[in-house]
């Protein structure tokens, strides 16, 4: 993402497949930290997946298909699957989760972390 703007946040970008519970194609997943310690540390991220299941409960955030979402088909934060990855992996930026979203899937992970 040379000359790009900074990640921030919330952005939903797509990230590159590996040997991960990730899969191998690219997905997209949100921004949970900014790169405020510099391109050498690994990017937490939420990934989304399009698939619920109702054993879920809180592990699951809703997102809106929309244009500030860039999603296309009905999506979810997966809290249970947040992991790091290198800046190397992060695509393009194909939106920005809102306020209540970003909300949600903090207190979603406070609980599934213990700290709550």
């Amino acid at each position: 993402m040379p000359g790009a703007d900074p990640l921030a946040r919330g952005d939903i970008v797509t990230v590159a497949g590996g040997a991960s519970e990730f899969g191998s194609k690219p997905r997209p997943a949100i921004i949970l930290q900014a790169t405020l310690l510099g391109t050498a540390v690994p990017i937490p991220i939420c990934p989304i997946t399009s698939t619920v299941r109702p054993d879920t409960g809180l592990l699951r955030i809703a997102l809106p298909v929309d244009a500030n979402t860039g999603l296309a088909l009905p999506s979810w934060a997966a809290i249970d699957l947040v992991q790091t990855v290198r800046q190397r992996r992060i695509g393009e930026r194909i939106g920005h989760a809102g306020e209540a979203a970003m909300l949600a899937i903090d207190r979603s992970l406070m609980v599934f972390l213990g700290l709550a």
